[in-house]
């Protein structure tokens, strides 16, 4: 059985903070993420079944093959800081995505380029009771290769390894 769905929790790293950049050889499971001194993953929460990850293959008029990492997250910003920090992902170039989903596996998204923002609606304050007022954005990338697989061992022990890169 396979369950549908996201974590409400996730990480951004960011490819130019890499010290050792992720291989695109798909020869195993990636086990750590090496960052320069002074840089790491920012850990977001959100709700519950609300972000969404996706993947499609891509041809190009002259015939090259492509895969295209899609992320759609949907955050609450009740501060100021939580303003700066969703600019921050606005603006990113290069952002990965570390996801887990309901079976308890974890992905690397657009681990080779970079996620880039695509321009859209933000966010609404609701016309009626019980409206979604979550800030909405979204991501795209172009890669060569699939999402990549990542584990720290168990998954408690996989969730404690990317909250102990968080900066």
């Amino acid at each position: 059985m396979q369950a549908s769905g996201v974590d409400k929790d996730f990480w951004v790293g960011y490819i130019s903070d890499l010290s050792v950049k992720f291989s695109s050889t798909l020869a195993g499971v990636i086990a750590n993420i090496q960052f320069y001194p002074y840089n790491g993953l920012v850990k977001f929460s959100g709700r519950k079944y609300s972000h969404k990850f996706d993947i499609e293959g891509a041809v190009a008029s002259g015939g090259s093959i492509s895969i295209v990492h899609k992320a759609m997250v949907k955050l609450m910003n009740l501060s100021t800081q939580d303003d700066v920090e969703l600019l921050r992902l606005m603006q990113a170039q290069d952002m990965f995505i570390v996801e887990q989903d309901n079976n308890e596996a974890f992905k690397i998204f657009a681990p080779l380029k970079g996620f880039s923002y695509v321009a859209g609606p933000l966010q609404t304050t609701g016309q009626v009771d019980g409206e979604d007022l979550l800030s909405t954005l979204n991501f795209i990338s172009s890669e060569k290769i699939p999402p990549l697989r990542f584990s720290a061992g168990t998954t408690q022990g996989t969730i404690d390894y990317l909250d102990s890169l968080v900066r």
